[in-house]
């Protein structure tokens, strides 16, 4: 299972070498203070100076961010001061590109290493993370709209809301997930563990769940018109 870091490294592989590393630096709404004060980081010619970047999720998360839209940074490993496993001070790095973090999910989603990361209200409509890890990721109203999430980790995941229309669980692993009030219309969870899994509110109708365990799942309200509940 690679990180988002190593599809980084795929994705921007030609600017790699033995001097330098590569890192993300977050640009979306919720780091207003970094937005507001840009200029004071960006020198000259995408030149940036003293500034924290992150090289995973665990880091992008303790800058309050998310992964929408991200500044890739390259940086010669003598400026780089590490503040942990998942953040470091560069004392200069350059901008060699502008990517949108759900690109990078649709290319390299699966068998990708999300936990932890917030992708909550992402548009992630027909991606593939097949037997990717988003244990504890937040999806709160994420679009999974035709996703495929086959033998997917999605274990301690909120999913509260999420549209997960005619999506492909099948095999995957819910247990004590959130999918209260979210949209199973016509979705695949054959043979999915949902111990302790909150479905209230949740919609599936029409959806296959034959193989699925729901004795130890909370399921009060829950709609099963003309739900295929074989072995169930």
């Amino acid at each position: 299972m690679k990180s988002i870091l190593e599809a980084l490294y795929q994705e921007y592989n030609s600017y790699i070498d033995k001097e330098h590393m590569l890192f993300f630096l977050p640009l979306d709404n919720a780091q207003d203070n970094f937005n507001k004060n840009f200029n004071q980081y960006l020198i000259k010619d995408g030149i940036v100076e003293n500034i924290m970047v992150s090289k995973s999720i665990n880091g992008i998360n303790k800058l309050k961010s998310t992964i929408s839209n991200l500044l890739i940074i390259q940086v010669l490993k003598e400026h780089i001061e590490w503040e942990d496993n998942n953040l470091a001070q560069i004392a200069t790095g350059r901008i060699i590109a502008i990517c949108n973090g759900y690109s990078l999910l649709y290319k390299y989603g699966n068998n990708l290493d999300l936990s932890n990361a917030n992708l909550a209200g992402a548009q992630l409509r027909g991606i593939s993370l097949e037997r990717a890890n988003l244990q504890n990721t937040n999806l709160k109203g994420a679009n999974l709209e035709r996703a495929n999430l086959k033998n997917t980790n999605l274990t301690g995941s909120n999913l509260e809301g999420a549209n997960l229309t005619r999506a492909n669980l099948y095999q995957s692993k819910l247990e004590n997930a959130d999918l209260r009030r979210a949209n199973l219309s016509y979705t695949d969870l054959r043979k999915s563990s949902i111990k302790k899994t909150s479905f209230r509110g949740a919609e599936l109708w029409a959806s296959y769940i034959w193989g699925v365990d729901f004795t130890k799942s909370f399921t009060s309200g829950v709609d099963l018109e003309r739900a295929d509940t074989r072995g169930s």
